[in-house]
């Protein structure tokens, strides 16, 4: 992966299911949770996703804005159909999160998915951005730690956003990143794993949700 000076993000993931972001099908996605995140980063930003407690110093992914997309323009985009969630037995398609468009009163129609109808105001009231990735490495449930920084203490557990850094720690994010090379997605998400891998992300049904960020 190539860093220049643009923002990197960083925040920590309270459940790694394969929703949000969403790594499956070569494109890392994150178009739900996040709204702050989404609504910030540009093309060519850095978002880094890191594990809640008692992993809170491992990655979980890593990924460049390479394209960013409205509710609408992702839902009617042929090539992602495919992150749309589907009822099939496969996790990967269970976990879709193109879940989100325009429904005729000019209200927001919401896909049954792991984001219920009270998730709505949360995830479109201050944006309608979907940021994509083919440039992302997703290491999900083998994840390394991330690098010690100098001057930032990147707490476990704790449901914030890093965003500015000082020189010295912004030279180890970059080189970290740059040593990453986008590897794309090498792991399953960590709640596969914990669910029995061919659970996958569970059942997908309306009021079914996950824990946002």
């Amino acid at each position: 992966m190539r860093q220049d000076r643009t923002s990197v993000f960083v925040y920590t993931i309270a459940q790694d299911t394969g929703f949000a972001p969403n790594p499956f099908h070569s494109v890392c996605s994150l178009a739900t949770c996040k709204p702050d995140v989404r609504k910030a980063a540009k093309p060519g930003d850095f978002i880094i996703g890191k594990a809640g407690a008692p992993r809170g110093t491992t990655a979980v992914f890593v990924m460049e804005v390479n394209e960013i997309m409205t509710f609408d323009e992702y839902w009617r985009e042929p090539q992602f159909e495919c992150k749309k969630p589907r009822r099939n037995g496969d996790p990967m398609c269970a976990c879709g999160d193109n879940i989100y468009h325009r429904s005729p009163d000019g209200g927001w129609g919401q896909a049954p998915s792991f984001h219920g109808v009270h998730d709505i105001a949360r995830d479109t009231g201050t944006t309608d951005r979907v940021l994509l990735s083919r440039n992302f490495t997703y290491f999900g449930a083998e994840g390394p730690d991330l690098p010690e920084l100098h001057d930032t203490l990147l707490k476990p557990g704790i449901r914030r956003v890093w965003r500015n850094f000082k020189d010295r720690d912004r030279r180890e994010l970059d080189a970290w990143i740059c040593s990453l090379n986008g590897q794309g997605r090498i792991a399953m998400p960590t709640d596969f794993r914990e669910q029995g891998g061919d659970k996958g992300c569970g059942p997908v049904r309306s009021g079914c949700t996950v824990i946002c960020n």
